[in-house]
Formats: structure tokens, C-alpha cells, sequence
């Protein structure tokens, strides 16, 4: 298994551990620094880990990881995430 997907499962298993507010918030802080971490260190992993995303995972901070794959230029996962939102908003309304 490689760094990142141990990462990953550590940041799953503390949010499985108790779902409250601060610990879906603490989640949501880890998720966004894995996400700047694999643009960084592993750029060609990050559309793997966008699309990994389900469908209505809420754990997401859209907007944050959408600007994150903005500012690494990560177009593809750009294109995901603004779908994601275009979703979540059409369901909302």
C-alpha cells in the first residue's frame, strides 16, 4: 500500500470513530491537507483520490478542494469537483 492510501485510511478511521461536529470538522481539515499533500508530492494520484469520492460524501469541503485543485492546476479534478457542486446545489434547490 502507498503512503498516500495509508493516509487516506487514517483520515477515514478517525471519522468513523465518532461522528460529531468537531470530528467532521477536524475530517474535513485532513481531508483538504491530503488533498494539497498528494497535489504536491504525487500530482498523477489526485484524480484517482477526487474520483474515489462518493457520491454524496459530505465530508467534502467542495470548495476548499476545488480551489486547492485550482491553485496545483489539476484540471480534471477541477471538472469533477465543480460537478460535484453543480449537483449538491440542484438538489438543494
Amino acid at each position: 500500500s502507498t503512503h498516500h492510501d495509508q493516509i487516506q485510511n487514517c483520515i477515514e478511521g478517525y471519522l468513523t470513530s465518532g461522528a460529531e461536529r468537531d470530528t467532521a470538522l477536524t475530517y474535513m481539515k485532513l481531508q483538504k491537507m491530503h488533498l494539497r499533500l498528494l497535489c504536491q508530492h504525487y500530482p498523477d494520484k489526485v484524480l484517482e483520490r477526487v474520483r474515489r469520492i462518493k457520491k454524496n460524501e459530505v465530508h467534502f469541503a467542495l470548495d476548499d478542494c476545488l480551489a486547492i485543485c485550482q491553485e496545483f492546476n489539476q484540471v480534471e479534478a477541477c471538472a469533477i469537483f465543480t460537478n460535484k457542486m453543480t449537483n449538491y446545489f440542484t438538489a438543494a434547490t
